[in-house]
């Protein structure tokens, strides 16, 4: 006997309510780099633990350089989940586009193997 389940992906208010979960996890985020919670919550439709999965990727790549986290980082997960769900992310994301063209972290540590 088999099941398949279906789990509805999570509308803005809950995916709102989840970046802020796995956010305020954090102790400290840079201040120059502010992450805009309802922007993320808006343009990035994702379940809720790819919100979790760009989170830690965030966090790794930020503690990797040195940096306190933010929206940078959390543009770079996003795009790298993005690309390990084989999605394609959108042109007009993140400003002009330029954040998409640049390789997810898996393909940069691919090239520098």
């Amino acid at each position: 006997m088999q099941f398949i389940v279906h789990f509805p992906d999570p509308d803005v208010a809950t995916r709102e309510r989840l970046w802020e979960l796995y956010l305020q996890r954090l102790d400290v985020t840079d201040p120059d780099d502010p992450i805009d919670i309802a922007d993320l919550a808006r343009t990035v439709d994702v379940a809720g633990g790819e919100i979790r999965n760009i989170v830690v990727a965030a966090v790794y790549d930020a503690t990797a350089a040195g940096e306190l986290v933010g929206m940078r980082h959390i543009y770079a997960a996003t795009i790298g989940e993005y690309h390990k769900a084989g999605r394609r992310v959108p042109a007009d994301w993140f400003g002009s586009g330029e954040l998409a063209a640049q390789p997810s972290r898996g393909e940069h540590e691919a090239r520098n193997a």
